[in-house]
């Protein structure tokens, strides 16, 4: 999860330093990183699990089990409600988190993700923000690709493995 030289941590910095937020980063050995994470001795930090969606993000093992434990929450919580309204004209709800993703999971419920996600918005000091351009498909005639051959033209998801790589790059030259 360190990396100065990583891509998708330089979108995040530009993405960051474009809403007005400075930024700086700092590198440190495995140890000293997983000693401050379990700390909360940090400010932010890259997560890279396998969450690559709305569904995958609120996967079991992952809010209450591995994000609970470098970010320091309480899986039973008031939220105010309605959602959408901070200072809660009809009171507040408590909620488990861990029950409120199963029960989502189970019944497809919209309102448990709504409800979770005013959670999240309230309670978790995080944003949310993906950087993992992975598509079924692109439009070649808009986008100049710079990687191995067998990138390009192979079997391989060009889209995915390029960001990832040191010496290869994607630009969008379209309208």
């Amino acid at each position: 999860m360190n990396g100065a030289d990583r891509k998708d941590i330089g979108v995040l910095r530009e993405n960051l330093e474009n809403f007005g937020i400075g930024t700086n980063q700092e590198q440190v050995d495995d140890a000293s990183f997983d000693e401050r994470r379990h700390a909360g001795e940090y400010d932010m930090m890259p997560d890279r699990s396998s969450a690559n969606g709305v569904v995958p993000l609120w996967g079991l093992d992952l809010v209450p089990r591995w994000l609970q434990s470098i970010a320091h929450f309480e899986l039973e919580a008031e939220i105010p409600m309605p959602v959408g309204d901070p200072d809660g004209a009809d009171g507040t709800k408590t909620i488990n988190v861990e029950e409120h993703i199963n029960q989502w999971q189970v019944t497809d419920d919209s309102e448990y993700h709504r409800e979770l996600m005013w959670w999240w918005n309230q309670t978790v000091p995080q944003m949310e923000a993906m950087f993992q351009p992975d598509a079924g498909a692109y439009n070649a005639a808009n986008w100049t690709l710079d990687a191995p051959e067998g990138i390009i033209d192979g079997t391989e998801d060009a889209l995915y493995l390029i960001p990832k790589m040191e010496d290869a790059t994607m630009e969008y030259t379209g309208p």
